[in-house]
């Protein structure tokens, strides 16, 4: 399903299906990407191979849109971050799932944190906000 609404649009396989696609969840590597990102990309090698490595590559932004438009001559949906989170955290309202947010700060998940209990009391999440760094050691990245 997902791999086969792709679309190559400025050497990214962009999806182009729908978000509803996603409604009954989803296992892998999300990632969006909208003309802001791509800019990045060009200068960012390490950056660009995780946009081209993920599973699924949301076209998020309308600079995206247009571009599959004029590229490509497909007309593509937009599907933000926050509506994929807004699926998948239904989802697993609905199924007693799990998921885990990283990053961020410690203020901003804990509002997510009581966001969820409140909306999504069925979600089982985690949270972690570590100090920056430009790298993690393998004994963090495995804690």
């Amino acid at each position: 399903m997902i791999d086969q609404d792709s679309i190559n649009i400025l050497g990214y396989n962009i999806y182009g299906g729908k978000e509803d696609d996603f409604s009954d969840g989803y296992s892998g590597v999300i990632c969006t990407i909208n003309p802001h990102s791509y800019i990045i990309s060009l200068t960012d090698r390490n950056f660009s191979e995780a946009l081209k490595n993920c599973d699924a590559l949301l076209p998020d932004g309308t600079g995206i849109v247009l571009a599959s438009r004029i590229l490509a001559g497909r007309r593509i949906k937009r599907i933000t971050g926050s509506d994929i989170h807004r699926i998948l955290i239904s989802y697993l309202d609905r199924t007693k799932g799990s998921c885990f947010y990283f990053g961020s700060g410690q203020h901003t998940l804990n509002k997510v944190k009581e966001r969820l209990e409140i909306e999504r009391p069925h979600v089982n999440a985690g949270f972690l906000s570590p100090p920056f760094k430009p790298s993690f050691t393998k004994e963090e990245n495995l804690s």
